[in-house]
């Protein structure tokens, strides 16, 4: 009877155990590669919603500055009779073109309207590139009163 070595007895085992530490390392990845998938497309997010709030607060500001015609910083507008909408009307056609070319911009048009109370409510839109075409855009509504009152 031949007799087997031990060395003959574990031949093979260091590629197996190749082949699992592959493995591992494999699923190791993926799951790295999709925490850094999802920290992208947060971070686009995080973008769109930074633009859009900046574009708000920018029309906000102006109209704040010319609170003796506030209801000129609307779109569509809402102008009230006897109101000097010559800078406001230019501002607001300005800043529906800026809003219009801003990154993901929705298919809606911003809108900038006046309340009863005499609140201006700025509403952007914006879809992620990566964002079926069914999807409902993401929107940012800021409501403002004139400022002294």
């Amino acid at each position: 009877m031949m007799k087997l070595h031990r060395k003959d007895q574990q031949g093979g085992s260091v590629l197996l155990e190749g082949l699992i530490a592959i493995c591992i390392f494999s699923f190791g990845m993926l799951g790295l590669v999709a925490y850094q998938s999802n920290m992208v497309a947060q971070s686009t997010q995080t973008s769109y919603r930074l633009n859009a709030s900046m574009l708000v607060n920018s029309l906000l500001g102006a109209a704040d500055a010319d609170a003796a015609n506030y209801s000129c910083y609307t779109y569509p507008s809402q102008a009230v009779a006897g109101a000097n909408c010559t800078v406001g009307t230019a501002y607001v056609n300005n800043w529906v073109t800026t809003v219009k070319k801003m990154p993901g911009a929705a298919t809606t048009t911003p809108t900038a309207a006046l309340d009863a109370s005499g609140n201006l409510t700025v509403t952007v839109s914006w879809k992620l590139p990566s964002e079926k075409a069914s999807a409902l855009p993401h929107q940012l509504v800021s409501i403002a009163r004139p400022a002294g009152t």
